[in-house]
């Protein structure tokens, strides 16, 4: 599978990050609105995605966070209110 996180991709908003981290984990385009559960998301895809969202931010993510999210898009703002941005 082609990496899709490269370039300029670090400067973009924590969603954005997420949405292209979830993007590559599953294989497929997913929306801020989607559950990682819902998408019969597992813990590599998991551990996958939260790496991949710590390199390109530059900041320690708890995969716990994702767990916790009704959705992409809670995940990027739990993202946000850890490292204060």
């Amino acid at each position: 599978m082609e990496k899709i996180l490269t370039g300029d991709l670090a400067a973009r908003k924590s969603l954005d990050v997420v949405l292209a981290a979830a993007h590559e984990a599953f294989g497929f385009s997913v929306a801020a609105d989607d559950n990682f559960f819902d998408l019969d998301g597992d813990s590599l895809q998991a551990i996958n995605l939260a790496v991949q969202v710590e390199e390109i931010l530059g900041k320690e993510i708890d995969v716990a966070m994702l767990f916790d999210a009704a959705n992409f898009g809670e995940f990027a703002d739990l993202i946000d209110g850890a490292t204060g941005r």
